[in-house]
């Protein structure tokens, strides 16, 4: 049921559809079947063409194929082969001071560096043998510090 209407409406008339109601009526559909009564659907906008409806799986597809080309280029596995064929004798910035036999000697080696204030560290080397490696710009120091601690 419908509220009743408001007293301040002109010609206000509760029984009459779209007078004194704060909505207004809608035209009926004049016809039979299924949408008898009801109001007509009108399309206003619009209808996409079957052209945009090819081109947006397109334009996906396209985004992909790039995506995966751009991933195989970074991922192609070349840097990891140069890698591989780079000189076991090449440590960039670091330079060999000494190749010992095991990994208690390198430790020590390493500890008397750090103590006479050179950085070092270790590296595996073929066989079973570990090089102690220092910055190049400290490597006549600790060259010296080695030869004195060599029996």
């Amino acid at each position: 049921m419908l509220p009743p209407a408001a007293p301040s409406m002109p010609g206000a008339d509760p029984g009459v559809p779209g007078r004194g109601y704060p909505f207004i009526a809608r035209r009926r559909h004049r016809g039979t079947g299924p949408a008898a009564g009801l109001a007509p659907r009108v399309h206003t906008g619009v209808v996409a063409a079957a052209s945009v409806l090819v081109i947006g799986p397109l334009i996906a597809f396209a985004v992909i194929a790039v995506f995966g080309l751009v991933l195989r280029w970074a991922f192609d596995g070349q840097t990891a082969r140069n890698r591989m064929n780079a000189p076991d004798d090449d440590y960039g910035l670091l330079a060999v001071v000494g190749t010992v036999e095991n990994m208690r000697d390198a430790e020590a080696l390493r500890d008397m560096l750090v103590k006479a204030g050179i950085r070092a560290t270790l590296a595996p080397a073929p066989g079973a043998y570990v090089r102690v490696l220092v910055f190049r710009r400290e490597l006549d120091r600790a060259r010296r510090m080695v030869g004195r601690a060599a029996p």
